[in-house]
């Protein structure tokens, strides 16, 4: 879960999605149409991402970062997505290390370099 949010810019349930879907006891529970329960369950593995990363000194962005792209809407279905990373999550919390992140974001390089090429062009200008 930190390797996801540290190294691929992933919220941590993303490190671990994949595998909890493939169990066959969570993918039943899942796919059936007890839409109150399943979305009762998917929050209580949302409190234990959330429980595991605090332990580990992260804390929450109050960002969530997505982890498929839901599929129309149909009666007597249970949701699901159809496409991304995971089947039955749509999104998942996103950390930060409570110390300070070890890496910028992309967003923060982009900003620094585009800091660095527009002083570089004031200078040569002048």
């Amino acid at each position: 879960m930190e390797e996801s949010e540290l190294h691929h810019d992933r919220s941590p349930l993303a490190g671990v999605v994949r595998e909890l879907e493939a169990l066959p006891e969570v993918d039943q529970f899942l796919s059936g149409v007890h839409i109150q329960r399943s979305m009762r369950f998917r929050q209580a593995i949302g409190v234990l991402v959330r429980i595991i990363m605090e332990a580990q000194g992260w804390e929450k962005t109050g960002r969530k970062g997505s982890l498929g792209v839901r599929s129309p809407r149909k009666t007597r279905t249970p949701r699901h997505n159809t496409g991304g990373l995971a089947f039955w999550f749509n999104r998942g919390e996103r950390y930060r290390k409570t110390d300070g992140m070890p890496f910028l974001s992309v967003k923060e390089r982009c900003e620094q370099f585009e800091n660095c090429v527009d002083s570089q062009n004031m200078s040569m200008e002048a």
